[in-house]
């Protein structure tokens, strides 16, 4: 019962408090309220945060959508965040993007496989390659990936991406100039890392980053709301944990703090009313459905995670070591997160716009097609492309990259279908172009692919 005692707990206010809330400007309608610990004294941690020893940890690709492998050499245990992102340099070469399902605790040269969901639908899977921590994604995104819903998550990163580049050329200026030829598609980690790019944004961010109050002493986590009720709540067990996390955690949040309401002008915060929402939305986690999805056990200490479910929300806490009362660090609950399930999280109508991944030359330089490649129908369906003559067979042979003179002999069809075939499975993001050093080209299958041979081979 110490995720109930530590609810209870925040309830009283006794030994936890709540700062002042907080909004970015008078544009600005969400609101932070920072959440306090009156402990003054704390142990020794007994564990790290992955924002403090990255590079102690290293990450890389097994070969599956759904995992990332992963060994620390740090002296303690290591916790990784949900919704932590992991990709490749910008511009550099690697493997597909993923994001993190499960808050999970890495101990000392313990190989652990970190349940993932791929954040980038038309990017291959290259078995063995590395991969470097970027941060966390964007909140309104942790629901889906919270959710472990693939289809969801793809759906979400393009509504983002979409959204985010519509925000950031209405906003003008600079910024409005430098996203028009910024692709907004299914590579969240790509996105994020081209619009940090862009000076005037970045200037933005850090000036968000400098006012939120992240960093009050004693503060451990932050409940952020808009005028609909708690948008999301996190917490760690120690100050040093959510000091080491904060900003990415604010960051993560900059889309929904800093979004300009058209009648936020006249709207006035009510501290306690507003702390009366966190009360009683902390009141309601006490009936969230809770079921165990991830367990370790090193050395006699034992970290599980839970996850908390209820029809407008979704979260998990994770615990470490021995079941003695909150707040204790390194021996209990150690990290909460919740999130609003997202309204805007609807899967799309089933006919899907073209969006043509860029294909690479060797070395990653960017290759852009030609007038005659651009010459494409507007509008395919992945169903469609099923009921080609060919295309099951097609996505069946791409269980390892092919090159054409292998497909042509597996897939009976004219060599003008299986062009066409090959052509409509780029531009559907089921399989992307690699120029290998031999010189030939292979195809290779995406997640997205692998997500709908599966598919076809179970009907």
């Amino acid at each position: 019962m110490i995720y109930e005692s530590l609810i209870d707990a925040l309830i009283a206010q006794e030994d936890f408090g709540f700062g002042d809330p907080w909004r970015f400007s008078e544009k600005t309608c969400s609101i932070v309220v920072p959440i306090l610990s009156k402990t003054k004294k704390y142990g020794a941690r007994g564990y790290y945060v992955i924002e403090e020893v990255k590079d102690k940890v290293a990450f890389t690709d097994t070969g599956s959508i759904g995992g990332v492998k992963a060994i620390s050499n740090a002296d303690k245990p290591v916790f990784i965040r949900n919704g932590s992102a992991f990709g490749v340099p910008y511009g550099g070469t690697g493997t597909q993007e993923r994001s993190v399902t499960v808050g999970t605790v890495l101990f000392p040269q313990v190989q652990e496989v970190l349940a993932t969901i791929c954040v980038h639908a038309s990017r291959g899977i290259t078995p063995g390659a590395g991969f470097q921590y970027k941060g966390l994604i964007p909140q309104i995104l942790l629901g889906a990936v919270a959710l472990r819903s693939q289809h969801e998550t793809w759906n979400a990163v393009n509504q983002y991406t979409q959204s985010k580049k519509a925000s950031l050329r209405a906003a003008g200026g600079s910024v409005a100039l430098s996203v028009n030829s910024l692709e907004a598609g299914d590579d969240l980690v790509g996105f994020q890392d081209r619009i940090e790019e862009i000076q005037e944004f970045k200037n933005s961010i850090d000036d968000f980053l400098k006012k939120i109050p992240a960093d009050l002493e004693g503060q451990i986590g932050m409940a952020v709301l808009d005028a609909d009720g708690v948008i999301g709540l996190e917490l760690f067990d120690s100050p040093e944990s959510w000091t080491a996390f904060s900003k990415s955690v604010a960051k993560s949040y900059s889309d929904v703090l800093m979004q300009e309401k058209k009648v936020s002008d006249v709207f006035e915060i009510n501290r306690d009313r507003v702390v009366d929402h966190v009360v009683d939305f902390l009141a309601g986690m006490k009936r969230f459905t809770q079921k165990t999805i991830w367990r370790r056990k090193e050395h006699g200490i034992e970290a599980i995670t839970h996850q908390l479910d209820t029809d407008d929300a979704i979260g998990e806490y994770t615990f470490l070591g021995k079941e003695i009362p909150f707040p204790s660090p390194g021996n209990g609950v150690i990290h909460l997160v919740v999130t609003r399930k997202s309204k805007e999280l609807q899967r799309p109508a089933p006919r899907i716009p073209i969006a043509r991944p860029t294909s690479l030359r060797a070395g990653g330089t960017a290759q852009q097609p030609s007038p005659r490649e651009q010459q494409i129908e507007p509008y395919l369906t992945l169903s469609e492309f099923l009921r080609r003559r060919g295309g099951k067979k097609f996505l069946q042979s791409m269980k390892q990259p092919q090159t054409w003179t292998n497909l042509a002999s597996q897939v009976e069809v004219s060599s003008r279908t299986l062009s066409s075939l090959a052509k409509a499975a780029v531009e559907l993001g089921l399989t992307e172009k690699q120029l290998h050093q031999n010189g030939k080209v292979k195809y290779n299958l995406t997640a997205k692919g692998e997500v709908l041979m599966s598919e076809s081979q179970e009907e």
